[in-house]
């Protein structure tokens, strides 16, 4: 009589998932840029900081970001991608659980892992002066 063989009761995670499976298994919100209008204002609070950021451009990335350690004013920036590992899992978004990379002067900043986001359309008033 052969043994019956039991598993616990969690559930079977299986160790050769891609490090996208397991980036997206980590993942909350998220806020995908090329969606977002032109001058959508985006709040981001990580494990360390609190994080400003307006979009330029959305299909590039492009903002203006200001918070943290190293932007006590509005600075330009390139948001790169959302980071799991130190690998870019998912380019110019930012998402709830993932680390966040900009780059400012060439430079790449990576933020903590991202808690919390929030995201305001500012209005565009035509026409101005």
């Amino acid at each position: 009589m052969t043994p019956e063989t039991t598993y616990p009761s969690y559930s079977y995670r299986p160790a050769n998932r891609t490090i996208g499976e397991r980036a997206a298994a980590r993942v909350g919100d998220v806020v995908e840029l090329n969606a977002c209008p032109d001058l959508t204002w985006i709040t981001v609070k990580t494990q360390h900081s609190f994080y400003d950021i307006v979009v330029i451009t959305g299909d590039t990335g492009e903002v203006m970001v200001r918070g943290g350690s190293l932007f006590p004013e509005f600075r330009h920036a390139i948001v790169t991608a959302s980071l799991f590992g130190g690998i870019a899992v998912l380019p110019r978004t930012i998402a709830v659980g993932l680390n966040l990379e900009f780059l400012v002067d060439g430079a790449s900043v990576i933020t903590s892992r991202v808690q919390a986001i929030s995201q305001l359309n500012l209005p565009v008033v035509e026409g101005g002066a």
